[in-house]
């Protein structure tokens, strides 16, 4: 009795089966007919007869643990082989085999290979990337599969696109992974010696004749400056046939960048005329250029504006067309007193502003007229008997016997002295022994004008300033110094400008030290409400010069006593 025809009840291979396309066996090509799919499947892609299962990519094992697809799991892992190929080379003595050594990459993670070609001196072979990163076939009859792991093996030859390799070793990670794959490795090979290139350098280094000591090269010999362009641009088209822009000093353009330094200066002329022109002389430490400019005066008949573009000045002394390097005017050189040589033009420098002041005194190291140290050594150097006739003279200068003296008499005493100070010496001099009357301000005013400032920018952290404070104050005695509660307003951010930051700091100092139990009540708002203010007072306030503005007038009071102790020291 025969089975009914149903599924579950008949041997059919066909039944549940989805696939049912064919492979395209036959094809035209130049009009003729053609098998052109002999190795393809059969219907729904099985395997006819005679036919074997060749995988388009390899198929290496998953890793332990991981549900990672291969591509993934062995993504930037590479197989390391160092393999060499032998090539016939024509010479003197007729044809030799070169040996050349290489290292062949197999990239895990789709199945690509690379041979590169280590670079040699002395060698007018091309050298380099061989063969590119790329899936390479196997050889006939085998040309349409590709290489894949575990065709690899130490101390055996691989045909890649004709050429012969022979593997000779591989690194630690590829012998440990082609071991989990079940490849056995054989012995490590040896790379054979290269006749062409030991024959090479038998004659380039023969050993009978040593090789002759170095002969020296002569300097090379640069020619003039023509005036075209700057100096540092010809001198390029002179150092190679393809010139190149000169290089910048990155460093000094980083922290040297938007930093200028201002004077007022004056023309040296017997023209009564030119020697009332004002002039601005602007120096850009970026790039060492300077910038004049003349203000207009009114009634003077003379139109102000740039008198100079902004550019690097030569010194004057130097010859224009001539092979040497120019000498340009450097930070060094200017100073309050200085004479630049600008257009032909004699100016004297006659002021400066407190920036560039401040900035010289700062960098004292780079502004030896702006350091302090070396200005005192000059008057220490001075004979004993001038040291004692300046002593004498400033005593006689104070009959008040207060201690100072005004910076007019400190100038005219170190000019008669002839103390071989520069103008500039002299206003440091006075600026670093100068004491500074601050006028008197209105206590509760300044703490209603802060509150007020406080209240606006919705600062209430007065618990942990207060907290930092008495955290400074190790022996509490409710005071600590200057400089640690000025540090603790910065850190807490106290939204006050700096002047008025001053003005508070001096309200509550006690000596050298601030108490900071009244700092802390008088600026606490929450708590201790001042009454509030006018407008014209809080500018008042806000347009005080700060404490740290060291602007010298004539008038100006200097400590006379303090600069003789330096000078006994």
């Amino acid at each position: 009795m025969s089975l009914p025809f149903l599924p579950g009840t008949s041997n059919n291979k066909q039944l549940g089966k989805e696939r049912f396309h064919k492979s395209q066996h036959f094809d035209y090509s130049n009009g003729l007919p053609l098998m052109v799919g002999s190795e393809k499947p059969g219907i729904g892609g099985e395997l006819l007869l005679g036919q074997k299962f060749k995988p388009n990519w390899a198929s290496l094992p998953r890793r332990e643990g991981s549900d990672l697809a291969s591509w993934v799991a062995y993504d930037k892992q590479v197989l390391s082989f160092t393999a060499y190929f032998e090539e016939t080379v024509l010479g003197v003595q007729g044809e030799m085999n070169k040996v050349r050594e290489c290292k062949i990459y197999y990239y895990l993670e789709d199945d690509t290979m690379q041979v590169v070609e280590p670079n040699l001196k002395y060698t007018a072979l091309p050298q380099g990337t061989f063969i590119h990163r790329q899936r390479v076939p196997m050889p006939p009859p085998d040309e349409d599969q590709f290489f894949q792991a575990f065709h690899f093996n130490i101390n055996q030859q691989m045909v890649l696109f004709s050429r012969t390799f022979t593997v000779t070793s591989c690194d630690p990670f590829t012998r440990n992974f082609l071991n989990h794959l079940g490849v056995i490795l054989n012995e490590p090979g040896t790379v054979p010696e290269d006749p062409y290139s030991k024959l090479r350098e038998q004659r380039t280094s023969p050993r009978s004749s040593p090789e002759p000591p170095p002969v020296p090269r002569p300097p090379r010999l640069m020619p003039p400056y023509n005036g075209f362009g700057s100096e540092e641009d010809s001198l390029s088209f002179c150092r190679g046939l393809l010139p190149k822009p000169p290089l910048k000093d990155f460093q000094k353009f980083m922290y040297k960048d938007r930093k200028v330094m201002t004077f007022h200066a004056k023309i040296l002329t017997e023209d009564p005329i030119d020697s009332e022109r004002l002039f601005v002389v602007s120096y850009y430490l970026i790039d060492d250029t300077i910038n004049v400019y003349e203000p207009v005066q009114k009634n003077s008949g003379i139109l102000g504006g740039r008198f100079l573009e902004r550019v690097r000045v030569r010194k004057p002394g130097q010859e224009l067309f001539t092979s040497d390097p120019p000498r340009y005017y450097e930070p060094q050189d200017l100073y309050v007193g200085a004479s630049l040589f600008i257009n032909n033009m004699n100016f004297r420098l006659l002021d400066a502003d407190e920036y560039t002041f401040g900035y010289m005194e700062q960098n004292e190291q780079e502004f030896p007229q702006a350091n302090v140290g070396t200005i005192l050594s000059k008057l220490r150097s001075l004979p004993e008997e001038k040291l004692s006739e300046m002593r004498k003279l400033l005593t006689l200068s104070d009959p008040g016997d207060s201690g100072f003296i005004s910076y007019e008499s400190l100038r005219g005493l170190l000019e008669k002295l002839d103390c071989d100070l520069s103008e500039h010496e002299m206003l440091v001099l006075g600026r670093r022994f100068c004491v500074h009357q601050q006028p008197e301000q209105d206590g509760p005013l300044m703490l209603a004008v802060i509150q007020d400032f406080l209240i606006r920018k919705n600062f209430d952290a007065f618990s942990e300033m207060s907290s930092s404070l008495e955290y400074r104050d190790r022996q509490k005695t409710g005071r600590i110094s200057t400089k640690e509660t000025r540090s603790i307003c910065k850190g807490s951010r106290l939204p006050l400008p700096e002047n008025l930051l001053d003005g508070l700091l001096r309200m509550f100092t006690v000596g050298d030290e601030i108490d900071y139990v009244a700092f802390m009540s008088g600026i606490n708002w929450r708590e201790n409400r001042a009454p509030s203010v006018m407008p014209a007072d809080t500018l008042k306030l806000l347009f005080v010069p700060s404490s740290s503005t060291t602007t010298l007038v004539p008038q100006s009071r200097i400590r006379f006593s303090s600069l003789l102790q330096h000078l006994t020291v």
